[in-house]
């Protein structure tokens, strides 16, 4: 991390799972964007990976496909308190140490970053595929512009 850059924004997902991609592309839309003081890294979503991704930044905010059961393109936010209860949905990736192990094994080690924000938008499909379905797509362009706009208001 540099002196300038504040915040990682972490897009995390599988471009070829269609839905899954979501955090993919809000994070290469803000990278497109350049916002000042701020790096874009993408993530498949293993944990330990996060946890090398976020090491040293006191903010962090994640984007991911969530699968939760609530209507397709529903975006949700958590900040990590002391315990992970409800973030456990944003675990949509394969691997067995994805986002929530790693905020908890970060905190256990004591190097999670203080400000972690972490956006779960709900898919519809993941089969094979690049396309985001049409609701997806729509809530990936609104998340953009929320994360521009309160990076914008700091």
């Amino acid at each position: 991390m540099n002196g300038v850059t504040r915040t990682l924004v972490i897009g995390v997902g599988n471009e070829f799972r269609r839905d899954d991609a979501v955090g993919l592309h809000v994070a290469r839309r803000l990278a497109d964007l350049s916002v000042p003081h701020v790096l874009v890294a993408e993530c498949a979503g293993d944990g330990t990976s996060l946890m090398d991704l976020w090491q040293g930044y006191r903010r962090v905010i994640l984007v991911d496909a969530v699968s939760s059961g609530a209507p397709a393109g529903t975006v949700s936010r958590w900040t990590p308190g002391p315990s992970m209860r409800g973030v456990s949905a944003v675990s949509s990736s394969s691997h067995a140490f994805g986002v929530e192990e790693a905020v908890a094994m970060s905190r256990a080690l004591e190097c999670l970053p203080s400000t972690i924000i972490i956006y779960g938008i709900e898919g519809k499909d993941f089969s094979f595929g690049i396309d985001l379905s049409p609701e997806v797509a729509s809530a990936a362009d609104d998340l953009t512009h929320t994360i521009v706009r309160s990076l914008a208001s700091e």
